[in-house]
């Protein structure tokens, strides 16, 4: 009979368990990962993840700028992209019903002419009935309720333009002069209204230092973000669910005030006072917003305050340092994306090459507040437990097949690698005897499965 008292929790189905926040999630293995930097994620409904970049090649195989990753890393065969995006890829947006919006710095897409941005099918084939095609090398797309969708970027008479939903030109979309420089990032608010960040001084003719927001038919906002605007320039910006804007970049202050590199703004533009930023050098390029109220932040610093801390933190919302999420070694290179999954982990994309010293070539992801699932063990694909006799590890499969074991601590550094076959509905011991009295995470991959358990073993 199994020891059911050792037995503390089960996730399946590629559920995740809830390990040390910050800590490598290793269940989500890329393999050889990108061969150059990750510049945009965008995680699917179904838990498929994509991913595009400057990369030519992901995990091995050829991947010009743009991949589709199933839940557990592995490339997503199905997606077919034939020979993809001739350029970068550096935005990307899962549309409601499933077909998917690129944009980026590419003239054409599996050898069709298509400047900059591209609507692809749900398998990755190009949507022709979108004929969209834009000067500007895009750096941000917004799909908007109605369909219509707003592209800007770096180049271009106006930075910023309006496709309707068949991809031509929207007049009634009017900036104007628009931006008077290069527009980095931009989101949507629920009203329609557009908020756009950058190196821009001015707005079709009105200053606005690197933050703006224009009204839903592209004009400018005159009662947002009055003042000096930020001391320098803008690199990202994303929406709080209470409405307030996080920017981040070069900027060293906001409307005269000091804010090193990040600042948050009222929903009038204003400063943020509740909001103070640390110190950290070497720059913040990307901030995620989490529906606690915290807040990811990536980019190339290597401590935060006076804290060590390289290249990803959670803050507090007030700024201070969240010192329960433990990053370990961090990233050994440059974090300058973030998304958001459904069950709280988090994917990151950018320069590095290990995480936590563990290899991951510029995509990881890691744990964040993961609710552990505890399920019917009737329904159960996989059955891990610890004999208490020897320490040992039991593992019963509902399927026979060659499984990957990882067995990590409760940071997620991995202290065993194993792959065996195991045989239906049959226990497969492994031995963790030398190992000392401590909880661990057994991660168990194959049959379909992605089975995470956490065992407790105890002092004999």
């Amino acid at each position: 009979m199994y020891n059911k008292t050792l037995l503390l929790a089960i996730t399946v189905s590629g559920a995740s368990l809830s390990a040390q926040d910050g800590a490598l999630d290793l269940s989500f293995d890329p393999g050889s990962g990108a061969n150059f930097e990750v510049v945009a994620i965008a995680p699917q409904p179904d838990g498929r993840i994509l991913v595009g970049g400057l990369f030519g090649g992901f995990g091995g195989s050829v991947e010009n700028f743009l991949v589709r990753l199933n839940g557990d890393g592995s490339i997503d065969g199905s997606f077919g992209l034939g020979t993809g995006p001739n350029g970068s890829v550096s935005t990307l947006v899962v549309m409601p019903d499933g077909k998917i919006l690129v944009g980026g710095d590419f003239e054409a897409y599996d050898g069709q002419p298509h400047q900059n941005i591209a609507r692809l099918h749900a398998d990755g084939s190009v949507d022709n009935a979108f004929s969209g095609a834009v000067g500007n090398v895009v750096t941000a797309c917004l799909l908007q309720p109605d369909g219509k969708v707003v592209l800007a970027g770096w180049s271009g008479p106006h930075y910023i333009t309006r496709l309707n939903s068949d991809g031509s030109v929207d007049p009634g979309f009017d900036v104007g002069s628009g931006a008077d420089n290069y527009i980095t990032g931009a989101v949507l608010q629920p009203d329609g209204k557009i908020i756009i960040v950058g190196g821009f001084l001015s707005v079709n003719g009105i200053a606005r230092g690197g933050v703006a927001r224009l009204n839903v038919d592209g004009t400018l906002d005159l009662g947002f973000a009055q003042g000096d605007g930020a001391g320098g320039s803008v690199d990202n910006v994303a929406l709080q669910s209470d409405g307030k804007v996080l920017i981040c970049g070069g900027l060293m202050s906001y409307d005269g005030v000091p804010s090193p590199l990040m600042a948050r703004l009222h929903t009038d533009g204003s400063l943020d006072t509740g909001f103070v930023p640390q110190d950290a050098p070497g720059g913040v390029r990307c901030m995620l917003p989490l529906p606690d109220g915290k807040i990811i932040i990536g980019g190339g610093f290597t401590t935060y305050g006076a804290t060590p801390q390289n290249r990803i933190a959670r803050i507090h919302p007030d700024g201070v340092l969240d010192g329960s999420f433990d990053p370990g070694a961090g990233a050994d290179g440059i974090v300058g994306t973030a998304g958001l999954q459904p069950d709280g982990r988090i994917l990151i994309g950018g320069n590095f090459t290990s995480y936590d010293n563990i290899t991951r070539n510029r995509l990881a992801r890691i744990h964040n507040d993961v609710t552990t699932a505890v399920v019917d063990q009737k329904e159960e694909n996989l059955l891990v437990r610890l004999d208490n006799a020897d320490g040992s590890l039991l593992i019963r499969p509902v399927q026979s097949g060659l499984y990957q074991v990882n067995v990590t601590d409760m940071r997620g550094r991995l202290i065993d690698r194993h792959q065996v076959f195991l045989a239906k509905n049959m226990d497969h011991r492994l031995s963790i005897s030398d190992r000392s009295a401590a909880a661990y995470l057994v991660i168990v991959l194959g049959g379909g499965v992605t089975s995470t358990t956490k065992v407790f073993k105890p002092r004999h």
